[in-house]
């Protein structure tokens, strides 16, 4: 597949004349694409509004697992776009119950992302000691519905040479074909927070009072405190701050191993917090706008404003964290012989009852002034999904104006008397 080149300025894209070897054809008046889209479910193509409501955008992320035909629909109403494959920092869809559900639908498989399938020479592409188990039955943790909720039967893989190599290979033959690129989600989140209380919760001894804190200075718990928990092919028992240390460790072969696989055109973005360490092997990353929210403004600089170029200049749009993971990251994305138009750096417009639709439409429009390369991200299904409809949102870029959504998106989806979404598509 032939990937389209990005031009450098964001607010310029423009996918005309590509020529692809899959059948897709390229339009010569395809209107300017200059935004993200998070995230097509196949469900959109029923829309009335569709494809004229997302003509706006030159990336979508896809759900992974779309049949062939439905892929080919959208390359055929949107030309010259790119299709990124969604997939998740360290999700598995294994055929192994969870260890923290019960009766039915406790496993992920069968189904289009189960990674434990065999190849087409009978060879299995997944080992199940690549998961992370609980050591009380041996079966994988599932850590994605949270504490007290239903379990979400996705299994947690912790990265190692094999398991990278493994998940990469998966992808190669099954995920990322018909793509332009894959999205990584999570990719920092995994094995903290919520998810962290989580795997503790599940897999400590029943009945430990133990501190969830390594000893000063060291990954190791307090004598008698250890995690029930796996992360090595051995199945010795760990810690949870081992079981970090070991994503940390294994994380950039992961992203390495992929941009191999893909070839260097190809989209690698990743969906991150800030602040964030750059990883030269990315196009680049999206982050959610909570994380980035100016804490200066009102505020003035003192001396020199980064990238503004003179004395007393205003503050800048963005927290200094966000700035300074979005600038190593550009620079580390166009290092060495990646093109700088491959780029795609953005920041995802959601969850207003977090930050108000007003706030992250003005302080986006200003930051796409600062930096041309920077992008606009319209993430629908994490709003409606997690906090309902009112929290979505869209924003004239230029003005810095929140947009009243004029079009329903007709897949299950209805709109409120301010715009916004009432409930989420089906």
């Amino acid at each position: 597949m032939t990937a389209a080149s990005f031009p450098p300025d964001c607010g310029s894209w423009r996918f005309v004349r590509i020529n692809h070897d899959d059948g897709r054809q390229a339009s010569a008046d395809a209107p300017a694409a200059t935004a993200l889209y998070y995230k097509l479910t196949g469900a959109e193509l029923k829309s009335k509004d569709w494809p004229r409501a997302y003509l706006k955008y030159g990336v979508l992320i896809t759900d992974p697992g779309q049949k062939n035909e439905t892929l080919a629909q959208i390359w055929r109403d949107l030309p010259d776009r790119k299709l990124v494959v969604y997939t998740c920092m360290s999700c598995a869809y294994v055929s192994a119950p969870c260890t923290n559900c019960t009766g039915a639908k406790c496993s992920g498989c069968p189904g289009g992302r189960c990674v434990d399938r065999p190849d087409a020479s009978g060879k299995s592409y997944w080992d199940a000691n690549f998961t992370v188990r609980s050591l009380h039955d041996r079966r994988p943790i599932c850590p994605f519905g949270g504490l007290h909720n239903k379990v979400v039967p996705v299994a947690a893989w912790i990265p190692t040479k094999e398991s990278v190599e493994a998940m990469v290979r998966y992808y190669n033959e099954h995920t990322s074909v018909g793509h332009d690129g894959i999205y990584v989600d999570d990719f920092q989140s995994t094995f903290y927070g919520p998810w962290a209380s989580y795997v503790e919760e599940i897999s400590v001894a029943p009945m430990e009072r133990c501190t969830r804190e390594p000893l000063h200075g060291t990954i190791s718990r307090p004598p008698n405190c250890s995690s029930k928990i796996a992360v090595d092919y051995a199945g010795h028992n760990s810690s949870l701050a081992a079981l970090q240390a070991q994503l940390q460790a294994w994380r950039p072969y992961y992203t390495a191993k992929l941009r191999q696989m893909l070839g260097e055109r190809a989209l690698l973005i990743a969906n991150v917090n800030a602040p964030a360490l750059a990883d030269a092997s990315l196009s680049g990353v999206t982050v959610e706008f909570e994380h980035c929210k100016s804490d200066q403004s009102p505020h003035q600089q003192a001396g020199v404003a980064a990238g503004a170029g003179k004395a007393g200049a205003a503050s800048r749009s963005l927290s200094d964290v966000c700035e300074q993971m979005l600038r190593g990251q550009h620079a580390m994305s166009t290092l060495g012989n990646r093109s700088s138009k491959s780029v795609i750096l953005a920041l995802w417009l959601t969850h207003s009852e977090v930050v108000s639709a007003a706030v992250q439409c003005a302080q986006l429009a200003k930051a796409m002034r600062e930096h041309a390369w920077l992008c606009e991200g319209d993430d629908i299904t994490d709003c409606t999904r997690e906090t309902g409809a009112a929290s979505c949102v869209r924003c004239n870029t230029t003005t810095g104006e929140v947009v009243r959504i004029k079009h329903d998106d007709d897949a299950g989806v209805t709109l409120s008397k301010n715009g916004f979404y009432l409930n989420s598509p089906s």
